[in-house]
């Protein structure tokens, strides 16, 4: 039954669950389905979660790469929980995510299926569910994921999410951008020199520390600038930070 108590319980649950020990995956309450004609089947490697999220699909796997690098999110849960939908059919939502004690519940579909009359209200018997206890459920698409030149943005920048960078060279570097706008390439080789990875750049981007066009692929010839930095805003109309890049959610 979708108790208002006994809902809110399972979402909060879903986050009390750890990496399974021997797989590190932390497992939703639908088991993966292989080997199905045109759906594969994804471990994201989620250092957010401490643990790998299943995602079925590409479309999944790259809802997990927004949530990953979204500096608002603390954690996400892939299939979450479960809950009574049309007909009492189970249900069960792609996605759970939480910002400190605050709660949301994301589907991922691609556009086309949003005409079918099934999948219209499965997602209706979702929201009303989870309105009923004040949480919002959000509907995502390709159209959010896929968007061009962010979902590539966001795959580079990935490469920085493990390094570490000190406080203290950090801002050795970003005093540096400060100065004046610099690119990837030059930032990269400044990191390198003071011993640090060159995957440190887009480490700096990850923290919000950095400034870059977000309407042009990330190159070794992006200029990046600092975010308190005295910028022509005619030149940098179309700049933003990793801010900018997170799902309207």
């Amino acid at each position: 039954m979708n108790t208002q108590q006994g809902l809110a319980r399972r979402i909060h649950k879903a986050f009390d669950k750890k990496p399974d020990p021997e797989s590190g995956i932390i497992q939703g309450v639908r088991p993966l389905r292989q080997g199905q004609p045109h759906l594969r089947t994804f471990i994201f490697p989620s250092l957010k979660n401490r643990g790998g999220i299943p995602c079925e699909g590409g479309l999944e796997k790259e809802a997990a790469l927004c949530f990953e690098l979204d500096p608002t999110i603390d954690e996400y849960r892939g299939q979450p929980f479960k809950m009574e939908g049309p007909k009492g059919a189970p249900i069960v939502p792609d996605f759970a995510i939480r910002r400190g004690h605050f709660y949301a519940v994301v589907d991922v579909k691609p556009k086309g299926q949003l005409q079918r009359q099934s999948v219209v209200e499965r997602m209706r018997c979702i929201r009303q569910a989870l309105g009923a206890i004040g949480i919002p459920h959000y509907l995502i698409t390709e159209q959010e994921l896929q968007q061009q030149p962010w979902l590539q943005i966001r795959r580079r920048l990935r490469r920085g999410q493990g390094v570490k960078v000190p406080k203290s060279t950090a801002h050795r570097l970003l005093e540096r951008v400060r100065l004046a706008p610099t690119t990837v390439a030059e930032l990269r080789r400044q990191a390198i020199e003071i011993g640090l990875s060159p995957f440190a750049v887009e480490k700096l981007a990850l923290l919000g520390r950095l400034t870059f066009p977000i309407n042009a692929p990330w190159r070794e010839t992006t200029p990046l600038g600092g975010i308190d930095h005295e910028q022509n805003r005619i030149a940098t109309a179309n700049w933003g930070s990793v801010h900018d890049l997170r799902l309207p959610l």
